[in-house]
């Protein structure tokens, strides 16, 4: 039988299997939620994205088109751009 990563092979173009595989690489390397978020970040910080500490002040910090982040509690990451 026809393995399932060769049924992707076939079936998507180049680009979406690239996205579909890193997806699913992603899925295998998260297991739980720590991982997810500690994942998350390291993507997020080499796309350019800016960590920030929740507990901070953000007063002068933010500004127009940055990327940021922060996580909670090492279980929950939130993104955003302004």
């Amino acid at each position: 039988p026809e393995s399932k990563s060769a049924r992707l092979n076939a079936a998507l173009p180049e680009v979406q299997r690239e996205r579909a595989l890193r997806f699913i690489n992603f899925l295998t390397a998260a297991v739980t939620p720590f991982h997810a978020v500690s994942i998350g970040s390291t993507m997020l910080h080499d796309a350019g994205f800016v960590r920030l500490e929740e507990s901070s002040s953000w007063a002068g910090s933010l500004q127009p088109g940055g990327r940021y982040y922060y996580t909670r509690c090492d279980s929950t990451l939130v993104a955003f751009v302004v």
